[in-house]
């Protein structure tokens, strides 16, 4: 009786390993690992809008490891990836992802950014739509930057006086002087919402 008792002992334990295992693999191909080329959290500037906030919560692959932050917050030589959002544009899903990916391919790193309908954009797709644009930019789209704290908190600085709106063409001129390299992303991380120009 004792010796059955436990061989059904060890067959429950070995069918909960079994069980654990088979559950977390599956979580891990749901979830991508977090890559550790930037230290997290990873850090976003947008502006008050609870809406883009909820968003990017909502269609971050990685919620937890995301901070928000103000435009003007100071940065010292901060190594943290940090993107900049315009407040008309939306996120994909799994922006995060794609922008820890591609957040390497430069000093500070953009790419062009198309209309698109949302319902085109979100039912169920689980990566960004494929990229239409030159992978050379010339210029950054300044509504979409990211790249290290520091650098992009010093891009969008370089405002003009009047209307207050950061202008791709002086970032490039920045990056240029300073010798840093201005990257394009390979994948898209956001757009804007609406009836397509193309």
């Amino acid at each position: 009786m004792t010796m059955n008792m436990q061989i059904l002992g060890w067959g429950s334990a070995i069918c909960i390993l079994l069980i654990f295992m088979v559950v977390t693999r599956t979580l891990r191909k749901k979830v991508p690992a977090l890559p550790r080329h930037f230290p997290s959290p990873l850090l976003i500037i947008c502006d008050e809008d609870a809406r883009i906030r909820r968003q990017a919560l909502e269609s971050a692959a990685w919620p937890g490891d995301i901070r928000f932050c103000k435009e003007r917050l100071g940065a010292n030589e901060d190594e943290r990836l940090c993107i900049f959002v315009d407040g008309s544009l939306e996120l994909f899903p799994q922006w995060d992802v794609v922008a820890r990916k591609n957040a390497s391919k430069g000093s500070i790193v953009s790419h062009g950014v198309r209309r698109c309908l949302r319902a085109l954009a979100f039912p169920g797709t689980p990566y960004p739509l494929p990229r239409t644009m030159d992978a050379a930019l010339q210029c950054p789209d300044s509504r979409l930057l990211f790249g290290p704290q520091d650098l992009v908190v010093a891009a969008l600085s370089l405002e003009e006086p009047p209307s207050g709106s950061v202008v791709g063409k002086r970032i490039a001129l920045w990056l240029n002087e300073c010798q840093l390299v201005l990257g394009a992303s390979d994948d898209e991380i956001a757009f804007e919402p609406g009836t397509s120009r193309d």
